[in-house]
């Protein structure tokens, strides 16, 4: 029988009896927790007594000052609600033709934002609304609309105003003096019939209310514009000026028609003016 020496045996009693320690301190770890939550307390009451230096810790202090620097909801709501609705519910996008100079055609489109996205800030369609928001409204203020559609109407209202003036004066009567004839002759007021007083009158009339009635229209495709109401806004160049339309995002409202001189739109686009052109 060959025996080994003492040493070796006791080597061999060492590792077996720490193997089984080993093996009884991952067992009982592994149903307790007793050393990670040890050592987890020990970290978290001294964690203010440690220095936070390292690329690690650098990475950390910079997601926690970006998260810092995002909005807070608190007031996200009321700097949108400052914004046009135009701006704030809707997204605004450009086409021209050419790209480069005076445009033959350009258009800005317009699409709304889902609700559930319209409180995000994204600051890139903000800016481009809010560009082409004031684009629009420049377009507006120098265009000149088209008259046709009202003038029927004008007419008849200056007929019933003319209709509601004084009888004319007889020719060989006494000419007194009116905010009519203040500013004529008295041989000047007996050279002209009455018809031609009545239709001069009728066509200053229908000229007034002509002019009030397109800069109510004015008032109110820019108010459209700015609630968002009005969805495409053309200009197409056409003999020297630009023919332009406005077309509503309820189907049935018609469109309105207008012109805008080249030189109007040069100023809005900000681009310089070929005189060739």
């Amino acid at each position: 029988m060959i025996k080994l020496p003492k040493c070796i045996g006791y080597t061999t009693i060492a590792l077996a009896s720490l193997t089984c320690l080993m093996l009884g301190a991952g067992f009982a770890e592994h149903r307790t927790n007793f050393v990670a939550r040890s050592l987890g307390g020990y970290l978290t009451e001294t964690n203010h007594d440690r220095h936070s230096t390292g690329r690690l810790w650098d990475l950390i202090t910079s997601e926690e000052e970006v998260r810092g620097t995002r909005p807070d909801p608190q007031w996200v709501e009321p700097v949108l609600q400052d914004l046009p609705l135009l701006v704030s519910n809707y997204r605004l996008s450009s086409e021209r033709i050419p790209n480069e100079g005076i445009p033959g055609y350009y258009a800005i489109l317009v699409d709304a934002v889902p609700e559930n996205m319209r409180n995000a800030i994204d600051a890139g369609r903000i800016l481009e609304g809010s560009r082409r928001h004031r684009l629009g409204l420049a377009i507006l203020s120098r265009a000149s609309f088209d008259a046709t559609p009202y003038l029927a109407d004008a007419r008849r209202r200056a007929a019933e105003m003319g209709a509601e003036l004084p009888a004319p004066l007889d020719e060989t009567g006494p000419v007194e003096e009116t905010s009519l004839n203040s500013a004529l002759t008295e041989d000047g007021l007996k050279t002209l019939s009455s018809d031609s007083i009545a239709a001069s009158m009728i066509e200053t009339f229908t000229t007034v209310i002509l002019e009030d009635r397109l800069e109510d229209l004015r008032k109110t495709a820019s108010l459209d514009w700015e609630q968002g109401s009005i969805h495409q806004l053309f200009l197409n160049r056409a003999l020297g000026d630009y023919q332009g339309e406005l077309h509503y995002t309820d189907p049935s409202e018609p469109s309105i028609s207008f012109r805008i001189t080249i030189e109007d739109v040069s100023a809005v686009l900000n681009l310089p003016l070929d005189k060739s052109q």
